[in-house]
């Protein structure tokens, strides 16, 4: 079966491709080279830059087996060949042609170094093909597909044997070394990819990148970026309070897990220091999920608190492959990896230190909402444009009296007519009708407050003592300081309080402690109960400041009958919500 345009095949392969991949391809590669020649220990592979006409390009370095100009044509020429043997279990011989070289159209060069006689070759794309570059003789006119290199062109780090590549990129002035737009860490961007891809580099082989770019340390000033990578492995397990390895039999599968320190958090790393889940296959991490999705796949685990300390890497057997991308793995039978059913199992054995450590962290991790709940009020403020007041700058709010004491609000008198002081009748109609327009935009002016964004959100307390709050009342707001009691004796609460516990319970995993349990639906309920209150609080209270409500505001919508229709009005969203806030943290409804 033949390919009538393979440049297209290429093209298409390497869109599916992560961008960074042709990274991990090249290394791969160089990896596979070193153990071919047995070289180990002792193997280097390096990554650092070479300056091509004075611009520099990222360059690949190893000391393995290297090719010569024969070998290196069958390579590039074929599009299924490398130097190992092709297997699924094996690195394709695909991934690096097809990575690097879609992304670098000016050219990947190969130095290739055997026996000691070195050799140069170019796989590029000239007039929408791929292959070998060809170098023209200007006397004679012939191509070569390769120049041969002189001893002085060979790098240090290769006695007799070995191969640089190097990145000529999409023109000859593009910087190769420079960090792609949405890469981690830019100034280790090569280092940070590197070190989150591997578990652990091969044994015997050591991976640096030197001089790649400077960085800014405030401790040591301006330096090179010269790291040795260790994969994750080796860093997790200098920074973790405790770890462990747990081997599954019923679901053919291993799970590694660390607690990691809790100074490990701070600041960015070139490795990941926050909790995360990824799968572990053939020393390299597949499937990475971070952040919310991270969170949220810790939960098939059975970790319910202290994500963002817990990482866990799960290790199934029956691995087929890997997919073209590197991004997934295909169990036999072309089916994904089952993460619930290895969470499951996992969850059935927990280490007891996770245990522990889960249980301790309830508490601390949860009960401060100021945050969430302070964002939800800015994005209904933005969707609804409301404004708030304040007092004016002279300390009071400007309200327009008049001089007999009638104010604005008072009702017309019977008959209608408007309301007529001293039985004086409507003067407008001698007055300059400009003179008037002026008067009344100046009362509206008078009546004014001033807009304000200062924060308006109140100190909620939690108070236990019935006596806090009026029997039957759901909290009181006292407006001088500024804070709303919340009474836990109110019915309503104690009624929210024990279905989220049911819930719970239906979520919670097998044998997770029920002090844990009602702390999580405890702190979810308090979290939508303040939410309803600090919402009611904030909305109603700059009406103090309008004409239509004054001050008595406090003693209607801002009193303990006003919030508690306030809070109990909002009993389906509320519910809705801490069913949400359970889910997140519990997982689903068990069978």
């Amino acid at each position: 079966m033949g390919v009538d345009n393979v440049a297209f095949l290429i093209e298409n392969l390497g869109a599916d491709a992560a961008e960074l991949q042709y990274l991990r391809e090249l290394v791969q590669n160089s990896f596979e080279s070193i153990q071919r020649s047995g070289r180990e220990p002792g193997g280097r592979v390096k990554i650092d830059f070479k300056e091509v006409n004075g611009v520099r390009k990222l360059r690949i370095t190893d000391n393995g087996s290297g090719m010569t100009p024969e070998e290196v044509r069958q390579n590039i020429n074929r599009l299924s060949a490398s130097g190992g043997t092709q297997s699924f279990e094996k690195n394709f011989g695909i991934g690096a042609k097809i990575t690097a070289a879609t992304r670098n159209p000016a050219g990947v060069q190969y130095e290739s170094w055997k026996d000691g006689e070195g050799s140069l070759t170019i796989l590029g794309k000239a007039e929408g093909r791929y292959g070998r570059r060809g170098f023209v003789d200007p006397e004679t006119g012939a191509v070569d597909y390769y120049i041969l290199l002189s001893v002085d062109d060979k790098p240090e780090m290769i006695d007799r044997d070995g191969v640089s590549v190097v990145l000529l990129g999409q023109s000859p002035d593009d910087d190769t070394t420079a960090a792609p737009p949405g890469a981690d860490l830019p100034s280790q961007w090569v280092s940070a990819y590197l070190e989150r891809r591997y578990f652990s580099i091969p044994e015997g082989i050591l991976l640096t990148v030197e001089d790649l770019r400077m960085i800014n340390d405030a401790k040591r000033g301006e330096r090179p970026s010269n790291d040795t990578i260790h994969g994750q492995r080796h860093n997790l397990d200098n920074n973790s309070d405790f770890s462990g390895c747990v081997v599954l039999s019923g679901v053919a599968a291993r799970v590694w897990w660390w607690i990691l320190k809790e100074e490990t958090l701070k600041g960015g790393k070139n490795w990941n220091n926050r909790g995360h889940v990824a799968a572990l296959y053939q020393n390299e991490l597949y499937e990475l999920r971070t952040k919310n999705v991270g969170r949220a796949a810790l939960k098939d685990f059975g970790i319910y608190s202290g994500q963002s300390r817990i990482v866990i890497y799960a290790e199934p057997a029956g691995v087929m492959k890997a997919n073209t991308a590197r991004t997934a793995l295909i169990m036999a039978g072309n089916v994904p990896v089952d993460y619930a059913e290895i969470g499951a199992a996992f969850a059935d054995a927990m280490p007891a230190e996770l245990a522990a450590f889960m249980a301790g962290q309830v508490k601390t991790d949860r009960g401060d909402h100021q945050k969430e709940i302070r964002k939800n009020l800015q994005e209904l403020d933005a969707m609804l444009k409301e404004t708030r007041y304040q007092k004016a700058e002279t300390g009071k709010v400007r309200e327009y009296v008049p001089e007999d004491g009638v104010s604005g609000d008072d009702p017309p008198a019977p008959g209608g007519g408007g309301y007529r002081p001293n039985g004086s009748g409507d003067a407008s109609g001698l007055i300059d009708t400009e003179f008037l327009r002026r008067a009344r935009e100046e009362k509206g002016r008078r009546l004014a407050a001033d807009p304000t964004d200062k924060d308006q959100m109140p100190t909620v307390v939690w108070n236990d003592d019935p006596q806090a709050v009026q029997e039957g009342r759901a909290a009181s707001y006292v407006p001088n300081v500024h804070v709303v009691t919340v009474s836990t004796a109110f019915r309503f609460y104690r009624d929210v309080l024990a279905w989220a516990e049911t819930e719970g319970r239906q979520r919670a995993p097998a044998g997770m402690d029920e002090t844990a349990v009602q702390a999580i639906c405890e702190d979810e309920v308090k979290r939508w109960y303040a939410q309803a209150l600090i919402e009611a609080i904030v909305s109603l209270r700059p009406m103090a400041h309008e004409g239509h409500w004054g001050l008595k505001v406090y003693d209607t919508g801002l009193s303990d009958e006003g919030l508690t229709a306030a809070v109990m009005s909002q009993r389906w969203h509320m519910m809705k919500a801490i069913r949400q806030g359970l889910g997140m943290s519990l997982g689903s409804p068990r069978d």
